[in-house]
C-alpha cells in the first residue's frame, strides 16, 4: 500500500506453504460483473482469500508452530529452500478475522470479535478458487460502491490491484498451498514477506516488490489514489538498497512514494468528507469509478491518463480539479501531472525514474489482483493519507486529521469499531458500469 506502511497484523505471520488438514479453507463468495456495451453485465461467481501471513502455522503432521515471536523454529527449517517443505498452513474461520460477505459486499472490520487486532486483507479468487483474478484495466473502468462512514483518522480501507501471480507462486519450491490460501503477496512498499518465491526469508532479508495501483486509500476525512509504478515486472526478490528501506526509499526499485491524488493536498478542501457541506458526503455510501485511458483509444495501448468519477444520491460528480498556484486544474493523474507534483508539492520525484503511466499500464496489460484491507499506521499515523507530518509546515497538510492526537492506535481502539464495506464490483467498457 501508501507510502510509510507500518500495519500491525492481528497475530504472527504465517509461514506454511503446504495445505493444512486440520480446518477445512472456505472462501467466503464475493461476486463481481463485466460489463461491456454491447451485452450488458454477466456475474462472475469469484471469491475472497485471506493473506497467508494472518493464517495459523505448525510443523507437518503436528502442533508445533514454525515460528515463534518472528524466529524460524531451527529444528523444522533449517535451510531456507527446505523450511515450506516441513510447514502446514490451515484453512480459517473468516467471521474470527473481522471479514464476512453478503451477496455482492464485503465488510471488514478492524478488530475481531473479541477486540483484537484484525487488519484484515484479503485477495479476489477466480471461480476456479485456485487462482487469483487478474483485472485487465487499459483503456476500461472500474467501479465500486464504498461506506467509510465508519472509518475515523487514522485508519485506512484499502482498495488496490498489485502484480501478484496468479497462482500465488505455486509453482515455486515449497509452495504447494498456493492463492487458494493467499500466498504470493507483493507490493511497491517491497514488503517483508516470510515466504518469497516458496522459500523461507531468514532474518526477513528480502523484500517482494512489485507494481501496485491503489485505486482507494480512505477513511471519512481524506482520500487519495495513487499508481507506484517499478523498474521490474512481477514479483522481484530485493535486497539492499533495491528494496527502498528507511533513508533508502527513494533508491529502491519500486516509486515507493507514488503520484498520488487527493483533493485536500491539493487545495480543495470542501471537496470530500463528513456532511452535505462537502461535494462527497462519507457518511453515505458513494460509488467509486476509475477510468484508465490509453493513447489511442485501444484495449493493448499505452496507459496515458487515470481519471476519477464518484456517484453519489444518483448524481454524477467529476474529481475535485487541484486548486494550487502553478498547478490549475488538474483533475486527474498523468505524467504531466506527476511532474508538477514534484515541482509543487515537492514529491518524491521517482514516478518518471520507474517508468511512469507506460509502465503501469504495463502491468495492467499483464493482469494485476485485486487486494482490499483495512489498517491501522502504528508508524507514522496516518498523517500522509488524512493529517500533517509534525516536522512538516501546514502547507503541507494532506487532510483535516489531529495526527498526534486523533489518529493514533490508542484513540481509534478507545473510541472506535471501525469498518469499512465494499460492494457491487464492475469492471468494462467506459460508461457501462455506473
Amino acid at each position: 500500500m501508501h507510502r510509510l506502511a507500518f500495519a500491525l497484523l492481528a497475530v504472527t505471520p504465517a509461514l506454511a506453504q503446504i495445505p493444512g488438514t486440520l480446518t477445512p479453507e472456505v472462501h467466503p463468495s464475493l461476486p463481481i460483473k463485466t460489463c461491456a456495451t454491447n451485452r450488458g453485465c454477466k456475474t462472475l461467481n469469484t471469491k475472497v482469500v485471506l493473506d497467508s501471513n494472518y493464517r495459523w502455522h505448525h510443523v507437518k503432521g503436528g502442533y508445533d508452530p514454525c515460528v515463534n515471536n518472528g524466529v524460524f523454529n531451527a529444528a523444522t527449517c533449517q535451510k531456507a529452500d527446505d523450511c515450506a517443505a516441513n510447514c502446514e498452513v490451515e484453512g480459517v474461520d473468516y467471521s474470527s478475522y473481522g471479514i464476512s460477505t453478503s451477496g455482492d459486499a464485503l465488510t471488514l472490520n478492524l478488530f475481531n470479535p473479541t477486540g483484537g487486532l484484525a487488519s484484515p486483507r484479503v485477495y479476489l479468487l477466480k471461480e476456479d478458487e485456485q487462482t487469483y483474478y487478474k483485472f485487465r484495466m487499459l483503456n476500461k473502468e472500474f467501479t465500486y460502491d464504498v461506506d467509510v462512514s465508519n472509518l475515523p483518522c487514522g485508519t485506512n480501507g484499502a482498495l488496490y490491484f498489485s502484480e501478484m501471480a496468479a497462482d500465488g507462486e505455486q509453482n515455486n519450491k515449497g509452495n504447494l498451498a498456493g492463492a487458494a490460501y493467499g500466498t504470493g503477496y507483493c507490493d511497491a512498499q517491497c514488503p517483508k514477506q516470510n515466504f518469497i518465491g516458496g522459500k523461507a526469508n531468514f532474518d526477513f532479508k528480502y523484500g517482494a516488490c512489485c507494481q501496485e495501483m491503489d485505486i482507494w486509500e480512505a477513511n471519512s476525512r481524506a482520500s487519495a489514489f495513487t499508481p507506484h509504478p517499478c523498474s521490474t515486472r512481477g514479483l522481484f526478490k530485493c535486497s539492499g538498497a533495491d528494496c527502498g528501506s528507511g533513508s533508502d526509499r527513494q533508491q529502491g526499485i519500486c516509486d515507493m512514494d507514488g503520484c498520488d491524488y487527493n483533493p485536500f493536498r491539493l487545495g480543495v478542501k470542501n471537496f470530500y468528507g463528513r456532511g452535505p457541506e462537502f461535494t462527497v458526503d462519507t457518511t453515505k455510501k458513494m460509488t467509486v469509478v476509475t477510468q484508465f485511458i490509453t493513447k489511442n483509444g485501444l484495449d493493448r495501448d499505452e496507459l496515458v491518463e487515470i481519471r476519477r468519477l464518484y456517484v453519489q444520491n444518483g448524481v454524477v460528480v467529476a474529481n475535485a480539479a487541484a486548486n494550487l498556484t502553478g498547478m490549475p486544474n488538474y483533475d486527474s493523474i498523468s505524467d504531466a501531472y506527476c511532474e508538477k507534483e514534484v515541482e509543487v508539492l515537492g514529491g518524491s520525484g521517482t514516478n518518471e525514474l520507474r517508468g511512469g503511466s507506460k509502465v503501469m499500464g504495463e502491468a495492467f496489460e499483464r493482469g494485476m489482483v485485486l487486494a482490499m484491507s483495512l489498517w491501522w499506521d502504528t508508524g507514522s499515523y496516518m498523517w500522509w493519507l488524512d493529517g500533517k507530518n509534525p516536522g512538516d509546515p501546514e502547507s503541507q497538510r494532506r487532510g483535516p486529521c489531529n495526527t498526534e492526537v486523533e489518529s493514533t492506535p490508542a484513540y481509534i481502539q478507545a473510541n472506535y469499531q471501525p469498518s469499512v464495506v465494499f460492494s457491487n464490483i464492475k469492471l468494462g467498457d467506459f460508461g457501462t458500469t455506473y
